[in-house]
């Protein structure tokens, strides 16, 4: 646009030069010679940018291969237009894999959590009554920075299991198995394996006192209440 700019400029120069000369001159007669000069020459100046297209020496070739670079240079900003879509989509995928990937940490976070605390609460339990712990079953939920609260606990009892001694008339309990991370189910009532649940109103003063021991431990070690506990007594039935 600088040669515009040059050519707007000369124009103007030449109309201003020629008003300059209208006025100097003295008589009326040479001003119709004057203006028929002026005039020729600004209308040379104005055929200016014509004369030098036609006058220059143009290659057709060269006018080929810039035009080919052109399309060239634009094809390659498509593609790589096209490029940055791609990636904004492996981003995408990324993300959600990274999802699937913390949400399954997190899982066996929370099975790891509850295990470790029923075999901690099993224990616990052990020390404190007359009764073998069955089970313990536990669960929890993990906060925003993966530290487990705990939901629930279900607790299985049974009587305990007498053993020969060396020492008439004492009783020796059996190793506390370790906790299996099965899901308790137990139906009042015999059950097919001869075990069965010892229901509310049948459950003795040694079964009671058992199961407020066990929920004063777990109000103080474990931070739950009697409605976040269940505590399930069995008994060995006789076979048929």
């Amino acid at each position: 646009m600088e040669w515009l700019n040059n050519w707007l400029k000369t124009v103007i120069i030449i109309i201003l030069f020629a008003s300059f000369i209208d006025l100097l001159l003295p008589s009326a007669k040479m001003h119709r010679y004057v203006k028929t000069v002026v005039s020729l020459f600004i209308l040379l100046t104005l055929l200016t940018p014509v004369l030098q297209l036609l006058t220059k020496n143009w290659n057709v070739e060269n006018l080929l291969n810039a035009a080919e670079k052109q399309q060239a240079t634009a094809a390659m900003r498509m593609k790589q237009g096209n490029g940055a879509g791609g990636n904004v989509d492996s981003l995408e995928a990324i993300l959600q894999q990274s999802d699937k990937l913390r949400a399954m940490n997190s899982a066996k976070a929370k099975q790891l959590a509850e295990q470790e605390m029923a075999v901690a609460i099993k224990q616990e339990v052990s020390r404190e009554i007359a009764f073998d712990v069955d089970n313990v079953q536990v669960t929890a939920t993990l906060d925003t920075n993966d530290k487990p609260n705990l939901q629930t606990i279900a607790i299985i009892l049974k009587p305990l299991t007498i053993t020969p001694s060396p020492t008439p008339g004492v009783a020796t309990k059996k190793p506390i198995p370790s906790v299996k991370p099965v899901e308790i189910k137990v139906n009042i009532g015999k059950s097919s394996n001869g075990v069965q649940a010892v229901g509310a109103k049948e459950r003795t003063p040694a079964m009671l006192e058992a199961e407020r021991v066990v929920q004063q431990l777990l109000q103080r070690n474990w931070g739950v209440n009697n409605k976040q506990i269940e505590i399930i007594f069995l008994n060995q039935a006789e076979k048929s």
